[in-house]
């Protein structure tokens, strides 16, 4: 009875060997065929990505184009109005133009870098001194031509 049983737990042995390798390869097989599936999704979505993104693209185009002559237009126009503003003196009623004293930017009295406009309720001295210079003789005054 010895020999039975040991043969029977081998024979038992190989079975369940030969049901792991099958469920193994059961598994294996699941896996490959998941992996295949996933692929396919992700192989349409970049397909209609790469579609959409070329319809996109031209859609763009076509729309800055059609965009392109109001544009240019308007460009043009606010350059010209800007342009005749300037010329005419029409543009300074908004712009308050401050020119130095003795009691206030004393030091850029006759010096060509002063601006002296206020913008919004700043007054702009200068580009190197946008708030004007302290002392009576500012390092960067020259001679207004």
């Amino acid at each position: 009875m010895n020999d039975e049983w040991n043969d029977w737990l081998k024979e038992l042995e190989a079975t369940a060997e030969e049901v792991g390798q099958r469920m193994q390869e059961t598994v294996d097989a699941v896996v490959e065929t998941t992996d295949w599936m996933l692929q396919v999704p992700l192989a349409i979505a970049e397909q209609v990505e790469e579609a959409v993104a070329a319809e996109m693209d031209q859609l763009i185009n076509e729309f800055v184009d059609w965009l392109q002559p109001p544009i240019n237009l308007s460009i043009e126009f606010d350059s010209a109005r800007l342009e005749m503003e300037w010329h005419s003196g029409f543009a300074e009623p908004w712009v308050e133009r401050v020119e130095p004293t003795a009691h206030q930017n004393a030091a850029c009295i006759g010096c060509k870098h002063y601006h002296g406009r206020v913008y919004n309720g700043s007054l702009l001295v200068c580009g190197m001194h946008p708030y004007g210079w302290e002392d009576a003789q500012c390092p960067d005054w020259d001679r207004a031509k």
